[in-house]
């Protein structure tokens, strides 16, 4: 069985701080649907996460 379906979706934003530093913000959508076994052993979830995202970038 496994993983149905699952699937990510971002939309970011980056602002660069410096020749170095820059930072990412955005927001973020992920999907899973996930079945793994059959009967009284049947293990699933069917999930979604939706939020922010806020991230700094350092490059050397």
């Amino acid at each position: 069985m496994g993983s149905d379906l699952a699937w990510n979706v971002a939309v970011l934003l980056e602002r660069d701080l410096s020749r170095r530093t820059s930072l990412f913000f955005g927001a973020g959508f992920l999907d899973v649907d996930y079945k793994e076994g059959q009967g009284d052993d049947l293990f699933a979830y069917d999930i979604q996460h939706r939020g922010a995202i806020l991230a700094f970038n350092f490059t050397f």
